[in-house]
């Protein structure tokens, strides 16, 4: 199963900022992430990378698995 999300942003500090977001199964276990962002000015492109990485760790971490049992509450 795939799942696609495309959205632009409008702001004062960008021109142009159109991207995807992209979810499908790599395999019988994994999922493959496709993040795609387009942007002018050029100048801005290391802010938005440095942002993208910053939520790819967000995005990691809460959907990290754990083999540790949980414990019941």
């Amino acid at each position: 199963m795939r799942r696609r999300l495309v959205y632009s942003l409008i702001s004062e500090r960008v021109k142009h900022y159109n991207a995807s977001v992209q979810v499908a199964a790599n395999d019988k276990t994994n999922t493959l992430v496709s993040w795609v962002v387009d942007v002018l000015p050029h100048e801005i492109a290391p802010y938005i990378a440095s942002q993208m990485d910053l939520a790819v760790a967000a995005m990691k971490k809460a959907l990290a698995r754990t083999d540790a049992p949980q414990s019941a509450m």
